[in-house]
């Protein structure tokens, strides 16, 4: 009878060790690790060719091309950026511009170039603007309800009223599928849209102008496609800002890219 009880033990205790055995190997088992989207590829090396068509009221005024590279870094007051060059060529005249950007797990931020829209301001309110260093393009991740301030320039009237000339904002519109007619052929590729708003006033007082700029990103490739208003268009493809400008459309659609 003991040899007997003495085997039940045994096997009692072997499975009560296969049972601890089998639920810790299963409590640190971690799950795969998913893919993070990249919406905004930019090795060394990458590389995208945009076909660009301007409009105006009475229709198409100009077309031609746009390419996009990432060549180096560089540092302004002390932040590093990437830098990205653009060559824009519009009726057979073409312009080639840098611009700086960096990148984060939560957005890509551009530094920019106010230098145009200071010289606009008034000598008696340039000491008291405050002018931002970079603008928020993106805000990752993309989805449903995300909004975010690009860009913002405040001037305080007194202690408890501030005026806002500038106020940019951007804003994940949906999930949509686009046709991309590539050189190497059509392509229906997913894409990220999201709308960007710019609201413009020269006074307190005064009316808002309003512009707006749709940009359509990819998983894996990036930006591949651009439309609205050319002074928006031109902040967000490392233009500059500027607050003057014919009131013209822009359309960039990807016609071409390597990714490195």
């Amino acid at each position: 009878m003991n040899k007997f009880l003495s085997r039940i033990i045994i096997a009692a205790a072997v499975s009560t060790l296969l049972i601890f055995i089998s639920c810790t190997e299963e409590n640190i088992t971690n799950p795969p690790q998913q893919e993070t989207p990249d919406y905004f590829p930019h090795t060394e090396g990458t590389y995208y060719k945009f076909e660009i068509t301007q409009s105006d009221s009475s229709g198409i005024i100009d077309t031609g091309f746009r390419t996009v590279s990432y060549s180096g870094d560089t540092t302004i007051d002390r932040t590093p950026y990437r830098v990205q060059i653009d060559s824009t060529e519009i009726n057979q005249q073409t312009t080639v511009t840098e611009s700086f950007f960096r990148t984060t797990e939560t957005g890509v931020f551009y530094f920019v170039d106010t230098t145009g829209f200071s010289a606009s301001l008034p000598d008696s309110l340039k000491s008291l603007v405050e002018i931002q260093q970079e603008m928020r393009a993106y805000l990752f991740p993309l989805e449903g309800g995300s909004t975010w301030t690009v860009y913002r320039v405040s001037i305080p009237i007194n202690e408890f009223i501030s005026f806002t000339p500038i106020n940019i904002t951007g804003r994940f519109e949906a999930d949509e599928s686009l046709l991309l007619n590539m050189n190497s052929g059509d392509t229906t590729v997913t894409t990220k849209k999201v709308n960007f708003e710019f609201n413009l006033t020269a006074s307190p007082e005064g009316s808002i102008v309003t512009y707006n700029a749709n940009v359509w990103l990819a998983d894996n490739i990036g930006v591949v496609k651009i439309e609205g208003d050319a002074i928006l268009v031109s902040l967000l493809t490392g233009g500059g800002l500027t607050v003057t400008g014919s009131p013209t459309v822009v359309n960039q659609k990807l016609i071409e890219f390597k990714i490195k």
